[in-house]
């Protein structure tokens, strides 16, 4: 049985999609605003398998957004995980990127 005052999983991902993928910054802000009007329990929950399906990670484009949303609905665990992989990552970008972000919850870098 769903709960009806939690979102769809599939509303998650479009919203994801929105805010990770275009290169238009009102897109990507319209997106996050979808995902923080979500219950943030819920997309903490959600998150990392919502990115899982949604996203290209190996992308420099789509980890670095994600990071920036990660930070913006202040999902730690989700965000010190996302570090940890791009750390290991052999693509330099990634790589960079995480360490461009390594280390902070306080603000995101980029759009």
């Amino acid at each position: 049985m769903v709960n009806s005052s939690e979102p769809v999983f599939d509303s998650l991902c479009a919203a994801l999609h929105l805010a990770c993928k275009p290169t238009y910054v009102p897109k990507i802000i319209q997106g996050r605003k979808q995902i923080e009007a979500m219950p943030r329990e819920w997309v903490v929950q959600n998150i990392d398998r919502a990115a899982d399906e949604t996203l290209d990670l190996n992308d420099y484009w789509d980890y670095r957004r994600l990071l920036e949303l990660l930070i913006i609905i202040n999902a730690r665990d989700s965000f010190n995980r996302s570090i940890a992989v791009g750390l290991a990552h052999t693509d330099y970008d990634i790589h960079e990127a995480a360490e461009d972000f390594s280390g902070t919850l306080d603000g995101a870098g980029g759009v």
